[in-house]
C-alpha cells in the first residue's frame, strides 16, 4: 500500500508502519512453530526411546543368588541358583568356579534352569574362599558378567 506523505498524515504512516511489522512478526513466528512440528514429528520417536524406563531394556541383573554374596557355607556340596530380571540364553551362558588355589572348575547349567536363571551343583568343593564367576547373554543381545564371593567351611 502506497500512501502519499504530507503534513496530516505522518501518524497514518506511523500506524500502518507498525500493522505491516506486527503481521510479519505474527508470520514469523507461525512458520517457526510449523517448522517446529516438522521438527518434532521426526524426533519424537527418538525422544520416546530415550524416555523408555531403562529397566524395559537393561541388561540382564541378577536379581537372587544362592549362595549370596559373601555368604559363609557349611558342607562341601553347594547349589548354585542364579535368577536374572530377565530371560537368559543359557545355552550361551558361563559359570566358572575359582578355588582358593585359584584352579577353575566350569559348571554346566542344569537343563531345567528357568528361563530367567541358571542352576548348578558343585560338589566337594574344599574349605577357604571361592568366586562364582557367571557370563549371560540376555534377551536383550546383551552380554553381562558377574562375581559371587563365598567361603566354605
Amino acid at each position: 500500500m502506497e500512501v502519499e506523505r504530507s503534513p496530516g498524515n505522518d501518524r497514518y504512516l506511523i500506524q500502518a508502519f507498525d500493522v505491516s511489522i506486527v503481521q510479519d512478526v505474527k508470520r514469523l513466528i507461525a512458520d517457526a512453530v510449523r517448522r517446529f512440528g516438522m521438527r518434532l514429528q521426526r524426533i519424537l520417536p527418538l525422544l520416546m526411546l530415550l524416555l523408555v524406563p531403562q529397566g524395559a531394556r537393561a541388561h540382564a541383573i541378577v536379581l537372587k543368588s544362592t549362595p549370596a554374596v559373601d555368604a559363609v557355607l557349611s558342607g562341601n556340596d553347594v547349589p548354585i541358583r542364579l535368577r536374572f530380571n530377565s530371560r537368559i540364553d543359557r545355552a550361551r551362558s558361563k559359570m566358572t568356579l575359582f578355588a582358593p588355589d585359584g584352579t577353575q572348575q566350569s559348571l554346566t547349567p542344569a537343563a531345567e534352569s528357568p528361563a530367567d536363571g541358571l542352576n548348578a551343583e558343585a560338589k566337594a568343593l574344599a574349605s577357604g574362599a571361592w568366586h562364582l564367576r557367571w557370563q549371560v547373554l540376555s534377551v536383550d543381545g546383551h552380554i553381562t558378567r558377574g562375581d559371587i564371593p563365598f567361603t566354605v567351611r
